[in-house]
């Protein structure tokens, strides 16, 4: 068997996405969330929360455009084998829209670092070619790679959190069709 590690670099979003009734959604209009930099101390206690991760849906990752984001797999001596490039095109997508028809605030952390790698072992040789993409659309608004496959297969069960950083907060209030 052979090892591999395959690193995510990225411009991304951690994006903590809350589920909002109509009188939360005119409060946080009210305080013109989404043009002024807010208090956060109103907006917790708007939506009824301690601290920004108190929502079971936070989804992290790089923004899905290949400018903003490097592949790197190095084998088991740490050796880079590969990078993907800036105009990188990946045919295996996972796409998923989500939250396209409910009221909600999505509370976007720009990021800058390595969200994510996977440490994975196979019988045969890295084909960068067996990679693909897990992407989630957030309202048609943030659109990001949340995770790697191979072969097919799911890496969930190898993926380990790397460093990354905060760049600033992006707040968004979306509005379902009626």
């Amino acid at each position: 068997m052979k090892k591999y590690k395959i690193s995510l670099f990225c411009k991304g979003s951690e994006s903590y996405i809350y589920k909002i009734s109509e009188e939360q959604k005119n409060k946080l209009i009210e305080i013109d969330v989404e043009k002024t930099a807010p208090n956060f101390e109103d907006i917790k206690d708007i939506l009824c929360v301690d601290y920004l991760s108190d929502t079971d849906d936070i989804l992290l990752g790089a923004y899905n455009d290949p400018e903003l984001y490097t592949i790197q797999v190095e084998d088991e001596d740490g050796h880079v084998m590969w990078e993907s490039s800036e105009n990188y095109e990946n045919s295996d997508v996972n796409y998923e829209l989500l939250f396209s028809n409910e009221d909600i605030l999505i509370i976007e952390d720009y990021i800058k670092g390595q969200p994510f790698f996977y440490e994975i072992e196979l019988e045969d040789e890295f084909n960068p070619e067996n990679l693909g993409l897990v992407v989630k659309d957030i309202y048609e608004i943030i659109e990001i790679i949340v995770g790697i496959t191979y072969n097919g297969e799911d890496l969930s069960y190898c993926k380990d959190y790397g460093d990354y950083w905060s760049k600033g907060l992006n707040y968004y209030i979306c509005k379902k069709d009626i």
